[in-house]
């Protein structure tokens, strides 16, 4: 199908089939628009709280608490939350290119997800008091497939990716010279 622009809020244009679109707008049908952008909003400023606030110890607090104390719903909640902020972003970001690479709350919210995923795993690589088993993982691995991942240039990226790295290095040479 060929791509039809819609126009965001903040009137950016993205690039959606006519058959995605029609999904998403299935999906948002009924619900609170209100909502759902509030927690667009707020989950990236928990994402960069928690990664640039929080020491190591504290980071792997946080994730054996979601690990072992939360109830398994409210942790699949929470990793379907954080994987549709990331691909809203990816989304959002990927039309207008030239900022994702500076985009401190998506590769912030990327790293929550990174977090959600190692607590995921921490019941399946141990044993708790009067189990002979491990449990396995709270929610099944695929539930932490950003989906909209698939529509970067990976070349595009790979580039941007060396002229980022390429400032950064010659900034180190330069600070190093002075």
């Amino acid at each position: 199908e060929d791509n039809v622009y819609y126009e965001c809020s903040e009137g950016c244009q993205v690039d959606f089939c006519q058959k995605c679109h029609k999904r998403l707008e299935a999906l948002f049908a009924g619900l609170d628009v209100e909502h759902a952008t509030w927690v667009a909003r707020f989950l990236p400023s928990v994402a960069v709280y928690v990664l640039t606030r929080l020491d190591a110890a504290s980071r792997r607090s946080l994730a054996s608490e979601l690990a072992f104390a939360w109830p398994a719903d409210m942790f699949d909640r929470l990793v379907r939350a954080v994987v549709d902020v990331a691909d809203a972003k990816v989304v959002h970001l990927q039309d207008m290119s030239e900022h994702i690479v500076s985009d401190v709350e998506f590769w912030s919210t990327v790293g929550l997800l990174q977090l959600l995923y190692a607590a995921n795993q921490m019941p399946a690589n141990e044993c708790r008091f009067g189990e002979l088993l491990p449990r396995g993982p709270r929610v099944a691995i695929g539930r932490f497939v950003v989906a909209g991942i698939d529509k970067c240039d990976a070349e595009g990226e790979w580039h941007r990716w060396q002229e980022v790295t390429g400032q950064t290095q010659q900034q180190q040479q330069q600070q190093q010279q002075q």
